[in-house]
């Protein structure tokens, strides 16, 4: 109850009341047990004092010590997570491309804040990083050659090394002499070890322990975060290629037959289509970055369209009001697509003739807001169900992989809406990439 009621301040003047007390409590049983009772007194009245006394204040000095040992250990704790949360700020840089340079960079951070004299990081045969000490003889890309290491991989503890003896390093002028050796994780499987060394024997500590160990976590959890942002990136550039993997053999065929018919009768227009047909071409099948300047998007979207209208004649027409000096750069192929569902689905499946307007505004400051409208047939709201849902399939699938890629970059897709006459589609894109 007294240390219940005590504060972190207080608690060892509880506890010398509290030997008072109790050492009140023993003397009051003397009395009442020993006989004779004159002698009892007697007793009591030579210890009462300094016994009670020196009782009480020996447990008071024993709480100030218990305390001082939990809060320094609570200040150890406290200065693990704030270093680990400074070396976690000073890696995250390097994580978002890992090369075996971005993981010495990250090896040299930690060692210089944990005062290790050398610090390596491998895979499960080689060493991918080496900073400090010994690097002249622990070289990146050269394989394992430590049995603890080897250990630590196969049976995924953590490993403590007290003399140079136990590191069993090849070459007998090293100067590393003591190691903690920590598994790094994927899944719960070993993918490497993080290696701390240290000058002298028996340096590592125990505060050296629990900091490698949070370290090992912090960077299995960073390697993981890296390599699913890879993934995510190839998943996009893999969409992208399925985009361009979608050139209709039937608007190829349709454009050269369209191509021919006007050599015929008008040859320069038949030179213009040509152009805007390799530039097309070109444009889907060379261009692999996930990123293009809107110009180049604009100049694909045109090509498309001036080859389409050559078909239609009058059928089709396409007008634009794009804003003067926008200049940022957009994910390649988000609106061609748009514009050739519009075409192809929205006019051609309507009543064969139609318009479409390609607008492109400045929004704000760093965004363009882009709309592509039609008064064709109109979209079905249990197309735009699945375009939202990801599960379209086929001729709507160009729909869905501009939406899906929209919503990963920017946090939002296409904003698709029926209109009492056609289809308006919306998105609006940034200056900034995500993740940039």
């Amino acid at each position: 109850m007294l240390y219940k009621r005590g504060t972190d301040h207080n608690k060892w003047f509880y506890g010398f009341i509290g030997g008072l007390v109790m050492e009140s409590i023993e003397m009051l049983l003397i009395l009442l047990i020993s006989k004779p009772y004159t002698s009892a007194v007697s007793i009591v009245k030579s210890i009462y004092f300094p016994m009670t006394f020196t009782n009480a204040l020996g447990i008071s000095i024993l709480i100030l010590l218990i305390e001082r040992i939990f809060n320094e250990k609570d200040q150890i704790a406290a200065s693990q997570a704030q270093l680990a949360l400074e070396i976690a700020n000073k890696t995250l840089p390097y994580f978002r491309d890992v090369t075996n340079d971005s993981l010495v960079k990250i090896c040299s951070i930690i060692k210089e804040s944990t005062g290790a004299a050398a610090v390596s990081i491998t895979d499960r045969n080689t060493v991918l990083a080496h900073a400090g000490l010994g690097s002249d003889h622990h070289v990146v890309g050269s394989p394992i050659q430590t049995t603890a290491t080897k250990q630590v991989i196969d049976n995924g503890s953590m490993s403590i090394l007290n003399c140079a003896e136990e590191i069993q390093c090849f070459c007998r002028s090293c100067p590393l002499k003591s190691a903690i050796i920590v598994p790094l994780k994927e899944n719960q499987e070993v993918i490497g070890t993080l290696k701390l060394y240290y000058p002298i024997e028996n340096g590592v500590s125990y505060t050296t322990e629990k900091l490698a160990v949070g370290l090992s976590q912090l960077i299995s959890t960073q390697l993981e975060i890296s390599k699913l942002g890879k993934l995510e990136d190839m998943a996009t550039k893999a969409e992208i290629k399925a985009l361009q993997a979608q050139i209709n053999p039937h608007f190829l065929f349709n454009a050269l037959n369209t191509i021919v018919s006007f050599l015929r009768f008008n040859p320069n227009k038949a030179r213009e289509l040509i152009v805007n047909l390799s530039n097309y071409l070109r444009y889907n099948i060379e261009n692999t970055s996930t990123f293009v300047d809107i110009s180049k998007e604009l100049e694909q979207v045109k090509a498309y369209v001036e080859i389409e209208k050559a078909r239609f004649g009058d059928k089709l027409t396409v007008s634009y009001d794009v804003d003067e000096n926008i200049n940022i750069k957009i994910p390649s192929l988000v609106i061609q697509p748009l514009v050739e569902n519009s075409i192809k689905h929205g006019i051609l499946e309507g009543s064969g003739s139609g318009n479409v307007k390609i607008t492109v505004k400045n929004y704000n400051s760093n965004e363009v807001l882009v709309i592509i409208e039609d008064d064709g047939i109109g979209i079905s709201q249990h197309i735009i169900d699945n375009i939202y849902n990801g599960t379209s399939k086929e001729n709507k699938i160009g729909m869905s992989n501009v939406n899906n890629r929209l919503k990963y970059i920017y946090g939002k897709g296409l904003n698709i809406e029926r209109l009492s006459v056609g289809t308006k589609i919306s998105f609006i894109l940034s200056e900034k990439e995500k993740g940039g």
